[in-house]
């Protein structure tokens, strides 16, 4: 951002800081949300941002002892002056890494060496390792690609979360409704989702589960098939068709 500053009194480089403002102006219009595809279309402007403002303050540095030596020679020969110009550089260099030293090691490093997907990863691979292919397994949509990809056989063996109770196809694969499902992969936005959403037969299925296998925010559950005591049925004594659906 200090290149991009000194960009902005150069002619030759003014558009730059422009760019800058012009890219990131979603972050104004957004209250301050800055999306990340916006992040990362400003680090190549950023790059020049910093060369240019290197070689503006380079040029600067040059045109002064070059001023020096032409208007007092006995102060700068030329072994001084490159040994000035290699002082300079290399505090230029060591005050910029004790500026960027803290950032670099709390923040940066921690993410660049993290593991976001580890515990998504870990839940995946052990429904592939434990849940039989022709169980029906629900997931969120995350992780529906790579459940699918488990080999498990038509489309709704493995079913979105959010298509059980919205999706009007799901009853005619499911008659059972929730019941005939197997598996639930939770993942740590799937309850608050349930009830934003309304999700009502996922609701049941989630308290009509237990979980045999947690991952950090990851759960695999097991949806136990309700008893005729303890369950709440999904269709009735009655001859009434409102009481038969689930």
């Amino acid at each position: 951002m200090v290149g991009a500053v000194v960009c902005a009194f150069v002619r030759r480089t003014w558009w730059v800081p422009v760019a800058l403002l012009g890219w990131a102006a979603p972050a104004f219009l957004g209250e301050g949300y800055l999306p990340a595809m916006y992040v990362i279309g400003l680090v190549p402007l950023l790059a020049v941002a910093a060369a240019a403002g290197a070689t503006h303050a380079w040029r600067a540095l040059s045109t002064a002892l070059d001023g020096v030596q032409r208007h007092r020679p006995e102060l700068l020969g030329a072994r001084a002056r490159t040994a000035a110009t290699a002082v300079l550089g290399v505090a230029a260099v060591a005050g910029t890494a004790v500026v960027l030293a803290p950032e670099v090691r709390e923040r940066s490093l921690p993410l660049a060496t993290a593991q976001a997907n580890q515990d998504w990863r870990d839940a995946v691979a052990w429904v592939r390792a434990n849940v039989p292919a022709s169980d029906d397994v629900v997931v969120p949509f995350s992780a529906w690609d790579a459940v699918q990809d488990q080999g498990r056989g038509g489309p709704w063996n493995v079913v979105a979360i959010e298509k059980v109770d919205l999706d009007t196809a799901f009853p005619a694969a499911h008659p059972g409704g929730w019941q005939d499902l197997e598996w639930i992969l939770e993942g740590p936005s799937v309850d608050p989702m349930i009830d934003d959403l309304g999700l009502t037969q996922m609701r049941q299925a989630m308290d009509s589960s237990r979980v045999v296998a947690s991952f950090g925010d990851w759960n695999v559950r097991e949806i136990v098939p309700p008893t005729n005591s303890s369950a709440t049925p999904t269709t009735s004594v009655t001859t009434d068709p409102q009481e038969q659906q689930p």
